[in-house]
């Protein structure tokens, strides 16, 4: 509208909101907006500015970055902006108790939750029984808002645990198989009828275990683009709201704005670049078209 095709600034900016640990109220921003591109223009622009930068640190960031959606950031790591300078991703094994006897696990499958949890390689000597027990399943994990967790630790070609003995020899070989467990590893599993809740306490779990153990390589840096963000949200009281703002193209426009359970499945044209646990800058491929803007107000 003013004529111009691309322009950027660096801002000074004041943030009107409560404050964070990771968010001063007041800072400097860049600001880009450009005409008549794509998401590949922002990746190579931004990506080419992030290693020019960092090399005036001395730090050499690997290129191209990775890219990983929402929904496996979520499924594999518990947050939108994770941590990749370690391992401790998710690991999903709802279906491998389908038919299981352990009555815990069966009740929260009958309430369509889901189980997922982390192998935490080679750290039995760091985890004894004690620990997993006493301060990782009494208090540690119900802090991260968990009712509970099950924790196996895998010694002499077996996993053990208290409560292995509710579990069959083909549910244990299973885990054994999908976690790809080694004497010295330890399982850490979460059940919750919420997915919500697993990837919410797993994901401060992931982190946790990794600080306490010092699984971070020191001085290492992990950039990632988080892509395919859900376009909207479900409101309280019913609808949907954006997730992001009004103005931020969705990947599709041939859907029904009266379908609620369709705009839900709706994901944005939408990015984050995010180093070490850090959301560094996002944005959007914003929306251009009268009609389509109409269908999304």
């Amino acid at each position: 509208v003013g004529g111009m095709e691309r322009y950027f600034q660096l801002a000074r900016c004041f943030r009107d909101e409560d404050l964070r640990p990771n968010r001063q109220p007041e800072f400097t921003q860049l600001d880009i907006e450009a005409s008549f591109i794509d998401e590949e223009f922002l990746y190579e622009l931004i990506e080419e500015l992030a290693v020019r930068m960092f090399a005036v640190g001395g730090i050499a960031l690997p290129r191209p970055f990775p890219r990983m959606t929402y929904a496996e950031a979520m499924d594999t790591a518990g947050s939108d902006h994770p941590d990749l300078r370690f391992g401790l991703r998710f690991v999903d094994v709802t279906d491998l108790f389908s038919e299981t006897r352990y009555a815990i696990f069966r009740q929260i499958l009958q309430r369509g939750g889901c189980i997922k949890g982390i192998n935490i390689k080679g750290q039995s000597d760091k985890l004894s029984k004690n620990v997993l027990q006493n301060e990782y399943a009494k208090d540690i994990v119900p802090s991260f808002g968990a009712k509970g967790m099950t924790w196996m630790r895998a010694e002499g070609g077996k996993l053990e645990s208290n409560i292995v003995q509710f579990f069959s020899a083909a549910e244990l070989e299973a885990l054994r198989g999908r976690f790809g467990v080694a004497d010295g590893d330890v399982l850490i599993m979460i059940a919750d009828p919420s997915y919500d809740v697993v990837a919410s306490a797993l994901g401060q779990l992931r982190l946790h275990l990794a600080n306490r153990l010092g699984l971070i390589p020191p001085g290492s840096f992990a950039p990632v683009w988080i892509t395919e963000f859900p376009l909207f949200e479900a409101a309280e009281g019913g609808g949907v709201t954006s997730t992001h703002h009004p103005f931020t193209a969705p990947d599709r426009i041939d859907f029904d704005p009266r379908n609620t359970e369709e705009l839900l499945a709706l994901k944005s044209r939408a990015y984050d670049l995010v180093m070490n646990g850090e959301e560094l800058g996002g944005g959007s491929i914003r929306i251009n078209n009268r009609d389509l803007q109409r269908k999304i107000f």
